[in-house]
């Protein structure tokens, strides 16, 4: 394996790129967040992920892969496994026939509960490539049922003061589950058009939500939940929602002074993403002898090598694996 100078993972000796954003001949893509596509000429990925990322890029030919179902290339295997992050989203197992070894890259990762897909879990493998965007100590979530309370307790207090409740999540993937929360606690909801286009998907993929929603025409209605994307916050989109309150779900609010760097009314650490103790859970239970980590702080890493793995940040230099 090499760090590659343009974004993306490349197992050169396998000719085989993992989420990379520079279009290639052939490339995995694990999930549709923008930050892990390109428009390759031939994608290896989940029908679901394939028809969200159709939202967002032109598919030139895909490859609709299963969970669980092994396919064979020339000198190895793929195997494909849920990674809980969003709909569709996918890690991926890779046994080389020459060597016997496993690789796995998890893409973007969570463990636990998935509202509209199998959970989750960890892989036994030799060589784990691993998503640690919130590896530091001081990021553990709360249980969501916890968060999700909070949520609802946030809008009824809202409401109660005769303000609009925004809430703002990722159009993919915390969008839906933000949306399922609000429907789930019987609040009427608007959704911004990008979430409402992804949501679309999700039902048309089968997915369900327990109750009936509209898509917002950018007007105040007394009583009602704008859910948006954090992107779609502008002065234009807002001025007519006016009172109103914002409320952030995001993982980074797990840091008291997110809701002030981010400039909203309040934040709550309701996160698709591993925190600390879910990445050591994974490196436990999988029991790698080598670990890459991706994007977030070095201390997890670090912490890996202090307890005799050895590991390293995929944002240093490294020598070719594989």
């Amino acid at each position: 394996m090499q760090t590659p100078i343009e974004p993306g993972i490349l197992l050169p000796t396998l000719e085989l790129w993992l989420d990379s954003r520079r279009v290639k001949p052939e490339g995995f893509i694990s999930h549709a967040h923008s930050d892990h596509l390109a428009s390759h000429h031939h994608v290896l990925a989940t029908a679901e992920t394939i028809a969200l990322a159709a939202q967002r890029m032109k598919i030139k030919q895909a490859q609709p892969l299963r969970f669980g179902e092994p396919m064979e290339r020339d000198g190895y295997t793929l195997t494909l496994f849920p990674a809980g992050h969003c709909l569709g989203s996918a890690q991926i197992a890779i046994d080389v026939r020459a060597t016997g070894e496993r690789i796995v890259y998890t893409g973007d990762l969570h463990l636990g509960d998935d509202l509209f897909g199998q959970p989750a879990e960890p892989i036994s493998c030799d060589t784990l490539i691993i998503d640690a965007t919130f590896g530091h100590p001081d990021y553990v979530f709360p249980a969501r049922a916890a968060v999700s309370e909070d949520v609802c307790a946030w809008v009824e207090e809202t409401l109660h003061y005769g303000e609009v409740p925004v809430v703002l999540a990722y159009s993919l993937g915390k969008g839906q589950e933000a949306l399922h929360i609000l429907l789930e606690a019987g609040f009427a909801v608007h959704v911004h058009e990008s979430t409402f286009a992804m949501t679309t998907v999700y039902q048309q993929m089968g997915a369900r939500f327990p109750g009936r929603f509209t898509r917002w025409r950018g007007r105040r209605e007394e009583g009602t939940v704008v859910l948006m994307p954090p992107h779609a916050r502008t002065r234009r989109e807002m001025f007519g929602l006016a009172p109103y309150r914002t409320l952030l779900l995001s993982g980074w609010a797990a840091d008291p002074s997110c809701k002030y760097r981010m400039r909203v009314d309040e934040a709550l650490p309701l996160s698709d993403h591993c925190d600390w103790n879910q990445l050591n859970a994974y490196v436990e239970q999988a029991q790698p002898q080598r670990v890459f980590t991706m994007f977030g702080p070095q201390q997890f890493s670090a912490h890996l090598r202090d307890k005799g793995i050895a590991a390293w940040p995929l944002e240093a230099r490294q020598p070719a694996l594989f």
